[in-house]
């Protein structure tokens, strides 16, 4: 029995897509204590933490390996949510064979919440044409 082209196309393209970030994951991820994951699936969201938690925001995509960086777009007020690290975690190669070209990626951009207010901040996804491919914006209130 042969598969349909419609159903190969399917099998071999989903794995490719969701190696590239297609799927978005869970909106909020499990955190060390005192601290709030917020992904993809949570732009353009308002998200309320309290005074002195981290932030942390985790944005899968296809990055180095395809072309693709996430640049900050608006810095949000450090009076009330302060930068405090930024890294891209990558997939561990596999120990035989040639290394994994194309898979996601995963920016980490980690944020201190330090007083009360309301401030805003967006990424921007920049592929390898230096075109915006997506945006990521969230507004933080901390209480």
């Amino acid at each position: 029995m042969t598969a349909r082209p419609a159903r190969r196309l399917v099998v071999l393209a989903l794995p490719a897509a969701l190696a590239c970030g297609a799927t978005p994951g869970p909106a909020v991820a499990a955190a060390p204590t005192g601290t709030t994951v917020v992904t993809q699936a949570r732009s353009g969201d308002v998200v309320t933490i309290a005074r002195g938690r981290t932030l942390e925001l985790r944005l899968t995509a296809c990055l180095a390996s395809c072309g693709f960086r996430y640049e900050t777009e608006r810095r949000p007020d450090p009076s009330v949510l302060r930068f405090r690290s930024s890294r891209v975690e990558t997939p561990e190669q596999p120990q035989d064979g040639p290394p994994v070209v194309g898979g996601s990626s995963t920016k980490v951009v980690r944020y201190r919440a330090t007083g009360r207010g309301t401030t805003r901040l967006a990424l921007r996804l920049v592929g390898p044409e230096g075109t915006v491919d997506q945006r990521f914006r969230l507004t933080v209130r901390v209480r």
